[in-house]
């Protein structure tokens, strides 16, 4: 699996000799939490205008385009004393997350139950990234039913995922 720290949005990685470890940020507390990092999918080019550039001078974003984007978490820490979290990605028009934020994956609610440390979820972006091509910033927020007292989370986007969860028994045959 690829890793870019480019596209880390909560959390962060760092890369000692043949290792790698993974920090995450804080969910503590209730309601709508906004990851620390933010991913500008503008080029900070502008297309010319003219026969070639049907839509003028306005750079075209579609992170949805081609290969299957996932929204990819870790619990870095348990999280306890909420009800459930919920982790989305989301577009919208400012870095500081509040100005026509549109979800566009979703893990659902997922029990406190299940927020054990190391547990890993996945919320695939949507290919039409909502129907609206042009938002600019994408980022990550998880909503918090109750209060989480403790929890930490580690969050990027990529193409693939990992599955390390299946295990075959030695000498059974994978057909």
């Amino acid at each position: 699996m690829y890793n870019d720290s480019a596209l880390t949005l909560a959390g962060s990685i760092t890369y000692p000799a043949g290792a790698y470890t993974l920090a995450g940020q804080s969910i503590i507390g209730s309601g709508t939490i906004n990851s620390a990092n933010v991913i500008d999918l503008s080029s900070g080019a502008t297309l010319p205008t003219g026969a070639y550039a049907p839509l003028g001078s306005a750079q075209v974003r579609d992170a949805g385009a081609g290969f299957g984007n996932y929204l990819r978490l870790q619990l870095t820490q348990a999280v306890a004393g909420a009800t459930s979290v919920e982790f989305q990605a989301i577009q919208h028009d400012d870095t500081a997350q509040s100005v026509n934020v549109n979800v566009v994956g979703s893990t659902g609610a997922i029990p406190v139950a299940s927020l054990t440390s190391g547990a890993r979820f996945l919320a695939e972006i949507s290919p039409r990234l909502g129907g609206k091509l042009g938002q600019r910033y994408l980022s990550m927020r998880a909503v918090v039913t109750g209060t989480a007292t403790t929890g930490a989370v580690f969050a990027d986007l990529g193409t693939e995922y990992q599955d390390g969860a299946k295990f075959y028994s030695t000498g059974s045959a994978v057909v």
